[in-house]
Protein backbone atom coordinates (compact mmCIF):
# COMPACT_ATOMS: atom_id res chain seq x y z
CA UNK A 1 0.00 0.00 0.00
CA UNK A 2 2.62 2.36 0.86
CA UNK A 3 4.45 1.66 -2.29
CA UNK A 4 1.69 2.81 -4.25
CA UNK A 5 1.39 5.76 -2.14
CA UNK A 6 4.82 6.69 -3.04
CA UNK A 7 4.13 6.00 -7.02
CA UNK A 8 1.27 7.67 -6.87
CA UNK A 9 2.75 11.14 -5.08
CA UNK A 10 5.73 10.43 -7.50
CA UNK A 11 4.07 10.38 -10.90
CA UNK A 12 3.14 13.98 -11.01
CA UNK A 13 7.09 14.87 -9.83
CA UNK A 14 8.71 12.69 -12.36
CA UNK A 15 7.08 13.68 -15.64
CA UNK A 16 7.97 17.51 -14.97
CA UNK A 17 11.72 15.83 -14.91
CA UNK A 18 11.57 14.10 -17.68
CA UNK A 19 9.77 11.05 -16.24
CA UNK A 20 10.61 8.28 -14.57
CA UNK A 21 10.22 4.46 -15.28
CA UNK A 22 7.84 2.65 -13.32
CA UNK A 23 10.52 0.42 -12.42
CA UNK A 24 12.36 2.42 -11.31
CA UNK A 25 9.70 4.34 -9.43
CA UNK A 26 9.02 0.93 -8.09
CA UNK A 27 12.29 -0.20 -6.91
CA UNK A 28 12.89 3.26 -5.34
CA UNK A 29 10.22 2.75 -3.24
CA UNK A 30 11.15 -0.59 -2.70
CA UNK A 31 14.92 0.50 -1.51
CA UNK A 32 13.18 3.09 0.06
CA UNK A 33 10.84 0.64 2.48
CA UNK A 34 14.03 -1.56 3.01
CA UNK A 35 16.03 1.09 4.27
CA UNK A 36 13.38 2.09 6.93
CA UNK A 37 13.29 -1.45 7.72
CA UNK A 38 17.14 -1.42 7.86
CA UNK A 39 17.26 1.54 10.58
CA UNK A 40 14.73 -0.08 12.33
CA UNK A 41 16.37 -3.45 12.59
CA UNK A 42 19.60 -1.66 13.70
CA UNK A 43 17.82 0.24 16.09
CA UNK A 44 16.55 -2.87 18.02
CA UNK A 45 20.11 -4.43 17.11
CA UNK A 46 21.41 -1.72 19.19
CA UNK A 47 18.91 -2.26 22.27
CA UNK A 48 19.54 -6.44 22.30
CA UNK A 49 23.50 -5.44 22.55
CA UNK A 50 22.55 -2.99 25.42
CA UNK A 51 20.48 -5.68 27.25
CA UNK A 52 23.67 -8.54 27.18
CA UNK A 53 25.88 -5.47 28.54
CA UNK A 54 22.95 -5.03 31.45
CA UNK A 55 23.03 -8.66 32.19
CA UNK A 56 26.49 -8.79 32.21
CA UNK A 57 26.25 -5.54 35.41
CA UNK A 58 24.68 -7.98 37.47
CA UNK A 59 25.72 -9.59 40.18
CA UNK A 60 23.09 -11.70 41.80
CA UNK A 61 20.44 -13.08 39.22
CA UNK A 62 18.16 -14.36 41.74
CA UNK A 63 17.95 -10.60 42.67
CA UNK A 64 15.13 -8.80 41.12
CA UNK A 65 17.13 -6.68 39.67
CA UNK A 66 19.05 -9.87 37.97
CA UNK A 67 16.02 -11.14 37.38
CA UNK A 68 14.56 -8.55 34.64
CA UNK A 69 17.69 -8.03 33.23
CA UNK A 70 17.45 -11.68 31.70
CA UNK A 71 14.16 -11.19 31.08
CA UNK A 72 14.60 -7.60 29.52
CA UNK A 73 17.16 -9.54 26.99
CA UNK A 74 14.92 -12.26 26.23
CA UNK A 75 12.55 -9.49 24.95
CA UNK A 76 14.93 -7.45 23.19
CA UNK A 77 16.62 -10.13 21.21
CA UNK A 78 12.36 -11.19 20.64
CA UNK A 79 12.04 -8.27 19.23
CA UNK A 80 15.29 -8.29 16.55
CA UNK A 81 14.06 -11.69 15.49
CA UNK A 82 10.40 -9.55 15.08
CA UNK A 83 12.03 -7.17 13.07
CA UNK A 84 13.69 -9.39 10.79
CA UNK A 85 10.64 -11.07 9.64
CA UNK A 86 9.13 -7.66 8.15
CA UNK A 87 11.72 -8.01 4.91
CA UNK A 88 10.37 -10.21 1.91
CA UNK A 89 11.59 -11.74 -0.56
CA UNK A 90 11.16 -8.77 -3.16
CA UNK A 91 13.21 -6.48 -1.34
CA UNK A 92 16.29 -9.42 -0.95
CA UNK A 93 16.23 -9.77 -5.06
CA UNK A 94 16.20 -5.31 -5.04
CA UNK A 95 18.92 -5.36 -2.36
CA UNK A 96 22.24 -6.92 -3.11
CA UNK A 97 23.14 -8.62 -0.02
CA UNK A 98 20.24 -8.21 1.91
CA UNK A 99 18.91 -11.89 1.99
CA UNK A 100 21.90 -13.11 3.31
CA UNK A 101 22.86 -10.73 5.87
CA UNK A 102 19.22 -11.26 7.06
CA UNK A 103 19.63 -14.81 7.14
CA UNK A 104 23.00 -14.50 9.56
CA UNK A 105 21.71 -12.46 11.82
CA UNK A 106 18.68 -14.94 11.96
CA UNK A 107 21.07 -17.29 13.08
CA UNK A 108 23.16 -15.14 15.58
CA UNK A 109 19.68 -14.04 17.19
CA UNK A 110 18.35 -17.59 17.12
CA UNK A 111 21.51 -18.29 18.96
CA UNK A 112 21.00 -15.66 21.33
CA UNK A 113 17.64 -16.69 22.42
CA UNK A 114 18.80 -20.15 22.69
CA UNK A 115 21.23 -19.05 24.73
CA UNK A 116 19.37 -16.54 27.05
CA UNK A 117 16.42 -19.42 27.75
CA UNK A 118 19.14 -21.74 28.68
CA UNK A 119 20.49 -18.98 31.17
CA UNK A 120 16.90 -18.67 32.45
CA UNK A 121 16.44 -22.16 32.95
CA UNK A 122 20.03 -22.21 35.18
CA UNK A 123 18.97 -19.32 36.86
CA UNK A 124 14.93 -20.15 37.62
CA UNK A 125 16.72 -23.80 38.50
CA UNK A 126 19.57 -22.03 41.30
CA UNK A 127 22.32 -23.40 39.10
CA UNK A 128 23.49 -19.82 38.39
CA UNK A 129 23.63 -17.20 40.41
CA UNK A 130 26.21 -15.00 39.02
CA UNK A 131 26.88 -13.45 35.17
CA UNK A 132 30.00 -15.56 35.30
CA UNK A 133 27.88 -18.52 36.14
CA UNK A 134 25.64 -18.37 32.54
CA UNK A 135 28.57 -16.57 30.66
CA UNK A 136 29.90 -19.69 28.78
CA UNK A 137 26.65 -19.79 27.20
CA UNK A 138 26.89 -16.51 25.04
CA UNK A 139 29.89 -17.73 23.40
CA UNK A 140 28.87 -18.91 20.45
CA UNK A 141 26.15 -15.99 20.43
CA UNK A 142 28.91 -13.52 20.73
CA UNK A 143 30.90 -15.07 18.03
CA UNK A 144 28.16 -15.47 15.45
CA UNK A 145 26.86 -12.03 15.70
CA UNK A 146 30.43 -10.73 15.40
CA UNK A 147 30.64 -12.39 12.01
CA UNK A 148 27.25 -10.51 10.86
CA UNK A 149 28.86 -7.03 11.69
CA UNK A 150 30.77 -7.09 8.51
CA UNK A 151 27.79 -8.11 6.71
CA UNK A 152 25.27 -5.27 8.30
CA UNK A 153 27.90 -2.79 7.31
CA UNK A 154 28.20 -4.45 3.79
CA UNK A 155 24.10 -4.44 3.30
CA UNK A 156 23.67 -0.52 4.72
CA UNK A 157 26.24 0.25 1.83
CA UNK A 158 24.15 -1.51 -0.78
CA UNK A 159 21.37 0.24 0.18
CA UNK A 160 22.79 3.66 0.19
CA UNK A 161 24.27 2.84 -3.06
CA UNK A 162 20.74 1.72 -4.61
CA UNK A 163 19.18 4.71 -3.09
CA UNK A 164 22.13 7.35 -4.33
CA UNK A 165 22.14 5.68 -8.16
CA UNK A 166 18.22 5.37 -8.48
CA UNK A 167 17.78 9.04 -7.04
CA UNK A 168 21.09 10.42 -9.42
CA UNK A 169 19.44 8.82 -12.51
CA UNK A 170 15.95 10.18 -11.73
CA UNK A 171 15.69 13.67 -9.94
CA UNK A 172 12.53 13.62 -9.84
CA UNK A 173 12.14 10.67 -7.33
CA UNK A 174 13.61 12.70 -4.21
CA UNK A 175 13.33 16.24 -2.49
CA UNK A 176 15.81 19.06 -4.60
CA UNK A 177 19.23 18.03 -2.49
CA UNK A 178 18.40 14.76 -0.72
CA UNK A 179 20.20 12.49 -3.91
CA UNK A 180 23.17 14.77 -2.99
CA UNK A 181 22.74 13.76 0.67
CA UNK A 182 21.79 10.30 -0.03
CA UNK A 183 25.05 9.88 -2.21
CA UNK A 184 26.93 11.33 0.93
CA UNK A 185 25.74 8.65 2.90
CA UNK A 186 26.48 5.97 0.02
CA UNK A 187 30.17 7.08 0.01
CA UNK A 188 30.47 7.49 3.56
CA UNK A 189 29.36 3.84 3.99
CA UNK A 190 31.23 2.45 0.96
CA UNK A 191 34.22 0.45 1.65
Amino acid sequence: MAGAVVLALAAPACSSHGGVSTADAQKWATVRAVNDLYGHLLAFLVVGESSIRTLSQQRDLQSHQGRSALSGAQTSWQNVLAQLTNFTLAQAKVVPTLGSTIGTLKAATTQWQDALFKAQQEAHSGKATTFSDIAPLFKQAQIEEGQVRAKLRTTAAAIANEVCALETRNPGLSPTGSASADCATASRLSP
